[in-house]
């Protein structure tokens, strides 16, 4: 019973390091194209028709946030963002997820406030090398990449990174 069990758990870890590869090896494969070193400037107008800039941000460290309205896994993460845009600088950009009326009507409906641009033929993803939403970019203060999510990840986590880029 004992060399039972003892197989048991023995299939269980294994199963499980694959399963942790295969996250990883996807992770990479939809980072495969993501910009790096100085993040891209961006000059748009966010939903409400203010003018924003990404040089706005220099000299603290802010979140750069490519999520869809469409996207299931961008909708777990909506209350993250909406928390995080509470404490730190945050940059949304809805890519391919209609017109800014369309993402104005969704945040309003999903009670939402950051600050978003909306994206819908795919500029500013393609200009950052997004494959898949959301993907999330941390810069330093002076807009340098530091940090690439995709996929779903923690308020927790994000703000773990953002406060990291803040005291070094």
């Amino acid at each position: 019973m004992h060399f039972l069990n003892k197989l048991k758990w023995r299939t269980i870890a294994i199963q499980i390091v694959v399963l942790l590869i295969i996250f990883l090896l996807v992770s990479a494969y939809q980072q495969r194209n993501v910009v790096r070193g100085i993040a891209p400037e961006i000059n748009a107008s966010l939903i409400n028709g203010t003018k924003i800039s990404l040089q706005q941000y220099r000299g603290q460290a802010v979140l750069v946030h490519f999520w869809a309205t469409w996207c299931p896994v961008c909708n777990m993460e909506n209350s993250n963002i909406q928390n995080l845009s509470e404490d730190y600088p945050v940059l949304s950009i809805a890519a391919w997820s209609g017109n800014a009326q369309s993402v104005r009507d969704y945040m309003q409906k999903e009670k939402l406030t950051f600050p978003v641009i909306a994206d819908d033929d795919g500029v500013w993803a393609a200009r950052y090398g997004i494959s898949a939403v959301p993907t999330s970019f941390m810069l330093d203060a002076e807009g340098r990449v530091q940090f690439v999510v995709s996929g779903y990840s923690t308020e927790l986590a994000l703000r773990a990174r953002l406060w990291w880029l803040e005291i070094r």
